[in-house]
């Protein structure tokens, strides 16, 4: 078992969210190392990487990118399809934290000798006994506790949540006042990364890659 220290592997999507996660990670004393999952390029964009990058940069953190694309095609994209063409209703988001994007940031971790894991969702966590419970965050309108509900305690012990706490208004605020505008002001990301907009072009443009064809 890795004994309890301050540094904490983060993983950072290049949006506001994880941009505000890292600064308040690091004024509350943590050592930070930013990752950027590779997990799904829509249109072949890689300016998240660039943006998390250059962030990384500026705030004087260590970045490493990790390509778990293959993966992410596997466990995600394939659950996706064939859950809704047999008819079901596919959670990718939930699927992807609780079997891919946490276990694989405290497996790096373990790698690194960090011992917390961090992300920028809007969630808190507390501790009932010897329990940890995931429970909602402070902004009904950006909580994401749904998509946590599945984490282990071995999981759950480890990680924080820095954007708990505040609301997404007041997450901006912290961004600007700090001097990082662009942070500030990046549009929000609506919907499932792959398809934000609309699933049905998605699922006919990977069953015709794929060799396959509707019904």
């Amino acid at each position: 078992m890795m004994e309890e220290n301050k540094r904490v592997l983060l993983g950072m999507s290049g949006g506001t969210d994880s941009s505000v996660a890292a600064m308040r990670l690091l004024e509350a004393g943590y050592e930070v190392t930013g990752v950027t999952f590779r997990f799904y390029e829509l249109n072949e964009s890689t300016e998240y990487l660039e943006d998390a990058r250059n962030l990384a940069e500026r705030l004087g953190i260590r970045h490493i990118t990790y390509d778990a694309r293959e993966v992410f095609n596997k466990q995600i994209l394939e659950y996706f399809v064939h859950e809704y063409l047999a008819g079901h209703t596919p959670v990718p988001c939930t699927l992807c934290n609780n079997r891919l994007k946490w276990p694989l940031l405290a497996r790096i971790a373990d790698e690194m000798g960090i011992f917390y894991i961090a992300t920028g969702h809007y969630v808190q966590k507390v501790k009932l006994e010897d329990t940890y419970y995931i429970t909602h965050a402070v902004d009904p309108d950006k909580d994401q506790s749904f998509f946590l509900w599945g984490l282990k305690q071995d999981i759950l012990s480890r990680i924080l949540l820095p954007m708990g706490g505040i609301t997404k208004v007041e997450a901006r605020a912290w961004a600007a006042e700090r001097g990082f505008q662009k942070v500030a002001t990046k549009k929000d990301s609506i919907g499932v990364c792959f398809c934000p907009m609309d699933y049905r072009n998605f699922l006919k443009n990977w069953l015709v890659s794929n060799g396959q064809t509707l019904v």
